[in-house]
């Protein structure tokens, strides 16, 4: 077995840089302390789109539309709290097909009474067109449609230009947004980041880092964002959310113990 002295791993720690959770902060300072460039994504706070401009004149509009897709439980929760605000009514949305991307946004609709036509179980992009797919029977019949996806704005490609490569329009309406005002633009220069491959690895804890990160960037498809990125997970449990979400991840531990996640990440980045 080699040993490194102090000097060495700090040398090789400093050439790598790994994003970690908002609440890692014992593992965020022991690795600063080892010499690792840490980069904390920044919490979760959804709220309200800064305007609703855009998504008011797209509820005027639900004629022009054949399906509506819901792709998490926050974008079914204010399109629909919009929808009331606005004096529509649920009832309008039956002349339209409703997918809603994973049971959790299913109950979100049918609790308030939305009819759902699909129910998109493997929720990666390619796993909801091929479930919609399915419904209007095979891809062949997705051209032409008009689909009306409300999201944040970070997560604006998930889905759209997917649809746009089997020749469906998919209009994507800002209907709320994932980070506190002061943080979307660091949230953008993260995800330029991610997309330009400048991190290293993506280290999840546990398995709310892995949703958190979805909402985050407001997508099911992590495997896209983090495709050039070392995916690096705790647990099993982890690394099944993490598969569930497009990302073949690598297990480097199962205790979450920082000084046993430390080791691992110095194990792996430091030989």
């Amino acid at each position: 077995m080699v040993e490194h002295t102090d000097s060495t791993i700090g040398e090789r720690a400093s050439e790598t840089t790994i994003l970690l959770g908002p609440g890692a902060w014992e593992i965020n300072a022991a690795l600063v302390e080892h010499g690792f460039r840490v980069i904390p994504w920044p919490a979760v706070a959804i709220s309200p789109a800064q305007s609703w401009a855009t998504l008011d004149e797209s509820i005027e509009s639900l004629f022009g539309y054949d399906w509506l897709i819901f792709v998490n439980h926050d974008a079914a929760r204010f399109f629909l709290q919009r929808l009331n605000q606005t004096k529509h009514d649920v009832g309008e949305l039956d002349s339209l097909r409703v997918c809603a991307v994973g049971e959790a946004t299913a109950a979100v609709l049918e609790q308030s009474q939305v009819h759902v036509d699909v129910v998109a179980t493997n929720v990666t992009s390619s796993g909801v067109i091929d479930s919609i797919a399915s419904y209007v029977g095979g891809r062949e019949h997705l051209r032409r449609l008009n689909i009306l996806l409300p999201q944040a704005s970070i997560g604006r490609d998930y889905l759209r230009n997917d649809f746009e490569q089997v020749e469906a329009r998919a209009d994507v309406v800002i209907a709320y947004q994932t980070v506190a005002t002061t943080d979307a633009t660091r949230l953008t220069a993260l995800q330029s980041l991610l997309l330009t491959a400048s991190v290293d690895a993506v280290a999840f804890m546990t398995e709310s880092d892995v949703s958190e990160m979805c909402r985050l960037f407001d997508t099911n498809d992590l495997g896209r964002l983090l495709r050039n990125i070392e995916v690096l997970v705790i647990g099993d449990r982890t690394s099944a959310l993490a598969r569930q979400m497009g990302v073949l991840p690598t297990r480097i531990s199962v205790s979450p113990l920082p000084d046993a996640l430390v080791q691992a990440l110095i194990s792996r980045f430091c030989r």
